[in-house]
């Protein structure tokens, strides 16, 4: 890659950084003092501008960091997430952000600093590669555009926040790149840490052994590189057997504490819509979920590679048979062809300008809705 298209993209990142950052002090300090937060958790442990990407589902990380899994909330009892929720749901979150997160934390003596730091640091990779996996495919343009939508993605601060999916995003990314490039130790290697990093990172093996199976390039053998995606759910599932004696804990938690588990997808859009009627901020888990449909219909429409297709179907789709439709809008950040389908749509002069300035306009709207604790964007 040029070094000219490195530049443009750490600027790129760096000006969206500090953007988000000012409007979100701005949206606290200015807002939230007429406003009572709706959101579960916020952070206050550490500086001000850091606790602003801290909400929600930061707090079940953290307290893995803090605490490990719990198997005994009885020995924990001044330490709450959420009320109502048992401090061992915990155990419904994957290991790999929090065990980083751990490992930088100590020097620094601040886990959410550390936390931060390292999703903008994972957030600047999965860019990277996203442009060089775009480039396989596209114009220059095209590419850095792809990596522009990236960064105005109307909830893209949360991959500057104490979460998995900038983590996540830069996994799955660099191992579609490396199999695209016929490196499959590495791409196998990427697919097991996306598969401890997130539940639906295990699935990453499906569009992969597309590529693998259409690679001209291949030897025999080297799709069985691939195999290593599975054992990382399987190390997962041991440890939780070793310490509550089952070892698909994680699930059943997520079934009775999160009330998830799976449902019809057309019954539960059903209700999401009459939800939606009658519930101000569904509107923009009901607009991701429209957004989403029509991306995909084009992927195919435009004849977008089937790994990617395959990739962006399952990750939609999951959110709402899995009764998870009410985080879609955080969901979909992983989906990296979306990225691609705006880039491909601003191709068209009359859509660029239209695209890139409402990216910006809901990108700032979010955030500011974000920091002060609406349920809009969970």
């Amino acid at each position: 890659m040029d070094k000219s298209v490195y530049k443009k993209i750490i600027l790129f990142f760096i000006v969206t950084r500090i953007y988000l950052t000012v409007i979100g002090f701005a949206a606290v300090e200015s807002i939230s003092p007429y406003y009572e937060p709706e959101l579960a958790w916020q952070a206050t442990q550490s500086h001000p501008l850091v606790n602003l990407y801290a909400r929600w589902d930061s707090g079940w990380y953290l307290s893995i960091v803090d605490l490990g899994y719990v198997a005994d909330s009885s020995k924990y009892p001044g330490y709450v997430v959420d009320e109502g929720i048992d401090l061992e749901a915990n155990k419904a979150f994957f290991p790999l952000y929090p065990l980083l997160v751990k490992v930088l934390g100590n020097p620094l003596n601040d886990n959410l600093l550390a936390g931060v730091i390292l999703s903008n640091l994972f957030y600047l990779i999965a860019l990277l590669f996203l442009y060089k996996l775009a480039a396989l495919d596209y114009s220059e343009k095209t590419a850095l555009t792809a990596v522009l939508f990236a960064l105005v993605y109307p909830v893209n601060f949360i991959l500057s926040g104490f979460f998995t999916e900038s983590l996540f995003l830069a996994l799955t990314i660099s191992s579609f790149y490396y199999a695209r490039k016929n490196r499959w130790p590495l791409a196998g290697m990427l697919g097991f840490l996306s598969a401890i990093t997130r539940p639906l990172g295990v699935l990453i093996v499906i569009p992969l052994m597309w590529e693998y199976a259409h690679s001209k390039k291949t030897r025999r053998k080297s799709g069985l590189y691939l195999l290593l995606i599975p054992f990382g759910p399987l190390i997962f599932f041991t440890y939780l057997y070793t310490l509550t004696g089952d070892p698909l804990s994680f699930l059943n938690t997520q079934k009775m504490l999160f009330t998830t588990g799976f449902a019809n997808p057309i019954i539960h859009s059903i209700e999401i819509f009459l939800i939606f009627m009658s519930s101000p901020d569904a509107w923009s888990r009901l607009s991701f979920v429209i957004f989403s449909a029509l991306a995909l219909s084009y992927m195919f429409k435009w004849k977008f590679r089937p790994s990617y297709i395959l990739y962006s179907s399952y990750t939609i789709l999951m959110p709402v048979i899995t009764k998870k439709i009410f985080s879609m809008p955080r969901f979909t950040l992983v989906v990296f062809p979306i990225y691609l389908f705006l880039a491909k749509a601003s191709e068209n002069k009359k859509w660029e300008k239209s695209l890139v300035g409402t990216s910006l306009f809901l990108m700032t709207l979010f955030m500011m809705l974000w920091v002060i604790g609406t349920t809009h964007i969970i």
